[in-house]
């Protein structure tokens, strides 16, 4: 009884993990889709589709592009639609930000933000705000609660939330994932323990 009691210990622990895993980040590899008919996708490995908007994975971030003009909130619900790891993106160096100017198209917002508390700026997936690029004069206004970047030059200008623009969407991809086991193969793995302690068992009864 203790044997079985062990075995099922044992395979729910390993299943919590692997599900605590899969929340931490995107894994490996996905941010690379399959291109769809229709949608022009740059040419480059790290180039692909996700939910039929391009995305791009560069130095452990998947970053997708999205055209549609949507408020702040609205973007930030698709990309939490996409995946519950992407939001609108952090941006957290100077490289960082001119790599995401060259591929916008228009002005587009980023994950910037002081909605919840007046002065406080945060960025959506709770990254630490260090660098920052506004526009000389920028933030000027009360009731610009949300942030986007500049297509003519990559800086950054408050805008109420009213406004609509394009939206870049960033999560960090987990470049220390595995494939993940299976529930079967955990209860394998578990079965295999289970009989080998049984066997080890007789052996031991056997010489008594």
């Amino acid at each position: 009884m203790k044997s079985i009691s062990f075995v099922l210990w044992f395979c729910t622990v390993s299943m919590v993990l692997t599900i605590s895993t899969r929340a931490n980040a995107i894994p490996i590899g996905a941010c690379q889709g399959t291109a769809v008919p229709g949608v022009d996708v740059p040419i480059g490995s790290n180039y692909g589709i996700i939910d039929g908007f391009v995305s791009e994975e560069v130095d452990g971030y998947c970053y997708i592009f999205n055209s549609t003009l949507l408020t702040w909130s609205e973007h930030e619900a698709v990309a939490q639609s996409i995946d519950s790891d992407f939001h609108l993106s952090s941006i957290s160096s100077v490289e960082e930000n001119i790599y995401l100017h060259s591929r916008i198209l228009g002005t587009t917002w980023i994950g910037l933000n002081n909605a919840d508390n007046f002065g406080t700026y945060v960025f959506a997936d709770g990254s630490s705000v260090g660098y920052l690029n506004w526009v000389m004069g920028h933030p000027n206004n009360r009731n610009n609660r949300y942030t986007a970047m500049l297509v003519s030059n990559g800086e950054w200008i408050d805008q109420e939330g009213i406004h609509t623009n394009a939206g870049l969407y960033r999560a960090i991809v987990d470049s220390s994932a595995v494939p993940e086991p299976s529930s079967f193969a955990l209860l394998a793995l578990g079965l295999a323990g289970l009989r080998f302690k049984r066997r080890k068992d007789r052996v031991l009864s056997l010489a008594e």
